[in-house]
């Protein structure tokens, strides 16, 4: 399984609940899959993971916003309102600006404030 809508696919076939959908930026980024691949996984989509897309580290202000902010829109778009994990790598001084990044942009980009 290499893709969210393979992932999808594979889920539907199962069909039992412990079998979900997991939606990496840094891997639906690198695999050029589309963002509504994404949203198109809709309830099964159980969990994400994000990183920037050009060095696999935590976002961070000035890198890639505007692929952070279209993965946030796809993940609203399917309801998701979930954890998001950093997989990447990271300095402890950039932790706190990145987790504080990562909050902003999506209340930003959900209009609510959430986190």
């Amino acid at each position: 399984v290499n893709t969210v809508r393979e992932a999808v696919g594979v889920a539907d076939r199962v069909a039992h609940p412990s079998v979900q959908v997991l939606s990496d930026l840094y891997h639906v980024d690198a695999g050029g899959e589309p963002f509504e691949d994404t949203t198109f996984a809709g309830g099964l989509l159980a969990h994400v993971h994000v990183a920037t897309p050009q060095n696999r580290s935590i976002p961070l202000p000035g890198r890639s916003e505007d692929v952070l902010e279209r993965y946030f829109r796809a993940l609203l778009a399917c309801g998701y309102d979930g954890r998001v994990s950093v997989e990447g790598t990271w300095s402890p001084d950039q932790l706190a600006q990145g987790v504080a990044y990562l909050r902003e942009t999506w209340a930003r980009v959900s209009g609510n404030g959430g986190t």
